[in-house]
Protein backbone atom coordinates (compact mmCIF):
# COMPACT_ATOMS: atom_id res chain seq x y z
CA UNK A 1 0.00 0.00 0.00
CA UNK A 2 1.45 3.46 -1.12
CA UNK A 3 2.59 4.89 2.33
CA UNK A 4 0.30 8.17 1.47
CA UNK A 5 -2.78 5.99 1.13
CA UNK A 6 -1.73 4.38 4.47
CA UNK A 7 -1.70 7.71 5.96
CA UNK A 8 -4.93 8.91 5.37
CA UNK A 9 -6.28 5.21 6.82
CA UNK A 10 -4.66 5.21 10.00
CA UNK A 11 -5.29 9.39 10.28
CA UNK A 12 -8.28 8.80 12.53
CA UNK A 13 -6.36 6.64 15.16
CA UNK A 14 -4.12 9.59 15.46
CA UNK A 15 -4.36 11.56 18.89
CA UNK A 16 -6.85 14.72 19.06
CA UNK A 17 -7.94 13.47 15.52
CA UNK A 18 -11.60 12.91 17.17
CA UNK A 19 -14.40 14.68 15.07
CA UNK A 20 -12.23 14.06 11.75
CA UNK A 21 -14.28 13.90 8.65
CA UNK A 22 -12.80 10.85 7.13
CA UNK A 23 -13.60 10.31 3.05
CA UNK A 24 -15.50 7.46 2.37
CA UNK A 25 -16.64 5.82 -0.93
CA UNK A 26 -19.90 7.39 -2.65
CA UNK A 27 -22.66 5.03 -2.89
CA UNK A 28 -22.81 4.28 -6.39
CA UNK A 29 -25.62 5.86 -8.61
CA UNK A 30 -27.76 4.38 -11.41
CA UNK A 31 -26.95 5.31 -15.23
CA UNK A 32 -30.83 7.04 -15.35
CA UNK A 33 -30.11 9.17 -12.25
CA UNK A 34 -27.26 10.59 -13.05
CA UNK A 35 -28.94 11.30 -16.58
CA UNK A 36 -31.96 12.95 -14.43
CA UNK A 37 -29.60 15.08 -12.37
CA UNK A 38 -27.82 16.08 -15.59
CA UNK A 39 -30.99 17.23 -17.38
CA UNK A 40 -31.80 19.27 -13.94
CA UNK A 41 -28.82 21.14 -14.14
CA UNK A 42 -29.08 21.67 -17.83
CA UNK A 43 -32.12 23.92 -16.86
CA UNK A 44 -30.45 25.82 -14.08
CA UNK A 45 -27.50 26.77 -15.72
CA UNK A 46 -26.34 26.56 -19.34
CA UNK A 47 -23.55 23.78 -19.84
CA UNK A 48 -21.31 26.02 -21.97
CA UNK A 49 -20.80 28.69 -18.70
CA UNK A 50 -20.38 25.64 -16.47
CA UNK A 51 -17.45 24.44 -18.64
CA UNK A 52 -16.24 27.67 -18.90
CA UNK A 53 -15.35 27.77 -15.58
CA UNK A 54 -14.31 24.70 -14.92
CA UNK A 55 -11.42 25.20 -17.83
CA UNK A 56 -10.60 28.41 -16.02
CA UNK A 57 -9.96 26.89 -13.06
CA UNK A 58 -7.75 23.96 -14.20
CA UNK A 59 -5.75 26.66 -15.89
CA UNK A 60 -5.52 28.54 -12.26
CA UNK A 61 -4.23 25.73 -10.51
CA UNK A 62 -2.23 24.18 -12.94
CA UNK A 63 -0.32 27.52 -12.28
CA UNK A 64 -0.62 28.27 -16.55
CA UNK A 65 -2.54 31.96 -16.14
CA UNK A 66 -3.90 34.21 -13.65
CA UNK A 67 -7.82 34.49 -12.33
CA UNK A 68 -8.28 37.33 -14.82
CA UNK A 69 -6.77 35.94 -17.52
CA UNK A 70 -8.47 32.59 -17.87
CA UNK A 71 -11.70 34.35 -17.22
CA UNK A 72 -11.05 36.30 -20.66
CA UNK A 73 -9.72 33.03 -22.20
CA UNK A 74 -12.39 31.28 -21.82
CA UNK A 75 -15.01 33.94 -22.47
CA UNK A 76 -16.64 34.55 -18.96
CA UNK A 77 -17.62 37.76 -19.41
CA UNK A 78 -17.89 40.87 -17.22
CA UNK A 79 -17.66 39.00 -13.69
CA UNK A 80 -16.08 36.45 -14.65
CA UNK A 81 -13.16 36.97 -12.73
CA UNK A 82 -14.78 37.07 -9.56
CA UNK A 83 -16.01 33.79 -10.26
CA UNK A 84 -13.10 32.16 -11.19
CA UNK A 85 -11.63 33.46 -8.22
CA UNK A 86 -14.66 31.83 -6.11
CA UNK A 87 -14.69 28.23 -7.41
CA UNK A 88 -10.77 28.17 -7.60
CA UNK A 89 -10.67 28.91 -4.03
CA UNK A 90 -13.33 26.24 -3.27
CA UNK A 91 -11.14 23.69 -5.16
CA UNK A 92 -7.67 24.72 -3.49
CA UNK A 93 -9.71 24.27 -0.17
CA UNK A 94 -10.83 20.68 -1.45
CA UNK A 95 -7.99 19.75 -2.71
CA UNK A 96 -5.21 20.37 0.22
CA UNK A 97 -8.04 19.10 3.11
CA UNK A 98 -8.63 15.91 1.32
CA UNK A 99 -4.74 15.28 0.56
CA UNK A 100 -4.04 15.78 3.92
CA UNK A 101 -7.06 13.89 5.68
CA UNK A 102 -8.83 16.79 7.01
CA UNK A 103 -6.09 16.58 9.57
CA UNK A 104 -3.76 19.28 11.11
CA UNK A 105 0.04 18.32 10.44
CA UNK A 106 0.94 20.83 12.46
CA UNK A 107 0.66 19.29 15.92
CA UNK A 108 1.73 22.64 17.82
CA UNK A 109 1.47 23.35 20.98
CA UNK A 110 -2.48 23.75 21.60
CA UNK A 111 -3.19 21.71 18.51
CA UNK A 112 -6.68 20.77 18.14
CA UNK A 113 -6.02 17.95 15.83
CA UNK A 114 -9.14 17.57 12.75
CA UNK A 115 -7.97 20.82 10.02
CA UNK A 116 -10.32 23.33 9.33
CA UNK A 117 -8.83 26.21 7.76
CA UNK A 118 -6.29 26.08 4.85
CA UNK A 119 -2.62 27.71 5.24
CA UNK A 120 -0.98 29.87 2.69
CA UNK A 121 2.58 28.39 3.52
CA UNK A 122 3.76 31.66 1.37
CA UNK A 123 1.67 34.99 2.46
CA UNK A 124 0.97 37.80 0.02
CA UNK A 125 3.86 39.69 1.75
CA UNK A 126 6.25 37.00 0.29
CA UNK A 127 4.39 37.43 -3.05
CA UNK A 128 2.17 34.51 -2.23
CA UNK A 129 -1.39 35.25 -2.04
CA UNK A 130 -0.59 38.35 -4.06
CA UNK A 131 0.50 35.94 -7.43
CA UNK A 132 -2.56 34.09 -8.48
CA UNK A 133 -0.30 31.93 -9.64
CA UNK A 134 0.55 30.70 -5.96
CA UNK A 135 -2.71 31.53 -4.65
CA UNK A 136 -4.62 28.72 -5.19
CA UNK A 137 -2.07 25.93 -5.88
CA UNK A 138 -2.28 23.49 -3.76
CA UNK A 139 1.79 22.73 -3.48
CA UNK A 140 1.05 26.46 -1.17
CA UNK A 141 -1.62 24.94 1.12
CA UNK A 142 -1.37 22.96 4.05
CA UNK A 143 -4.50 21.93 6.19
CA UNK A 144 -4.18 23.01 9.74
CA UNK A 145 -6.69 23.76 12.89
CA UNK A 146 -7.37 27.35 14.07
CA UNK A 147 -4.51 27.65 16.63
CA UNK A 148 -1.54 26.30 14.80
CA UNK A 149 -3.03 28.38 11.83
CA UNK A 150 -2.95 31.25 13.28
CA UNK A 151 1.16 31.00 15.00
CA UNK A 152 1.91 30.01 11.10
CA UNK A 153 -0.37 33.00 10.12
CA UNK A 154 2.39 35.51 12.31
CA UNK A 155 4.64 34.37 10.81
CA UNK A 156 7.60 34.22 13.80
CA UNK A 157 7.51 30.29 15.11
CA UNK A 158 10.52 29.16 13.88
CA UNK A 159 9.65 25.68 14.26
CA UNK A 160 7.06 25.74 11.58
CA UNK A 161 9.34 27.31 9.34
CA UNK A 162 11.59 24.71 9.06
CA UNK A 163 9.02 22.55 8.72
CA UNK A 164 7.90 24.40 6.08
CA UNK A 165 4.52 25.21 7.22
CA UNK A 166 5.34 29.42 6.44
CA UNK A 167 7.94 30.01 3.89
CA UNK A 168 9.65 33.65 3.54
CA UNK A 169 9.64 35.26 -0.15
CA UNK A 170 12.09 33.36 -2.35
CA UNK A 171 11.12 30.08 -0.78
CA UNK A 172 9.67 27.60 -3.43
CA UNK A 173 6.74 25.70 -2.01
CA UNK A 174 7.57 22.73 -4.41
CA UNK A 175 10.93 22.65 -3.32
CA UNK A 176 10.52 23.36 0.46
CA UNK A 177 9.44 20.16 1.93
CA UNK A 178 6.74 19.89 4.58
CA UNK A 179 7.61 18.28 7.56
CA UNK A 180 4.31 16.64 8.78
CA UNK A 181 3.85 14.99 12.35
CA UNK A 182 2.13 11.92 12.09
CA UNK A 183 1.61 8.67 14.84
CA UNK A 184 4.62 7.11 13.28
CA UNK A 185 7.03 10.33 13.87
CA UNK A 186 7.82 13.09 10.97
CA UNK A 187 7.01 12.72 7.45
CA UNK A 188 8.79 14.76 4.98
CA UNK A 189 6.26 15.47 2.15
CA UNK A 190 6.67 16.96 -1.55
CA UNK A 191 3.74 18.60 -2.03
CA UNK A 192 2.65 18.45 -5.80
CA UNK A 193 0.27 20.37 -8.35
CA UNK A 194 -2.21 18.24 -9.06
CA UNK A 195 -3.24 17.58 -4.71
CA UNK A 196 -1.42 14.71 -4.34
CA UNK A 197 2.46 14.43 -2.44
CA UNK A 198 5.67 12.41 -2.65
CA UNK A 199 8.07 11.09 -0.01
CA UNK A 200 11.15 11.57 -2.27
CA UNK A 201 12.74 15.07 -3.23
CA UNK A 202 12.27 16.42 -6.90
CA UNK A 203 15.42 15.95 -8.88
CA UNK A 204 18.34 18.04 -7.68
CA UNK A 205 16.56 18.71 -4.66
CA UNK A 206 18.55 17.73 -1.57
CA UNK A 207 16.39 15.72 0.80
CA UNK A 208 17.97 16.80 4.17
Amino acid sequence: MPPSTAYLERSAGMPGGQGLRRRVPLPQVSAKRRAENRQAAAKTAPRAKQGSVRAAVALVLAGETTCAQAARMCGLGENGTAKVKVAAAREFRRLVMERDGWECGAKAEGCEGAASDVQHRQKKRAGGTSDPLTAFSPVNGAAMCRPCHDRADRGYDEGLHSRGFWLESGEDPALVPLVVATEYGPERRWLLADGSYSLEAPEGTAAA
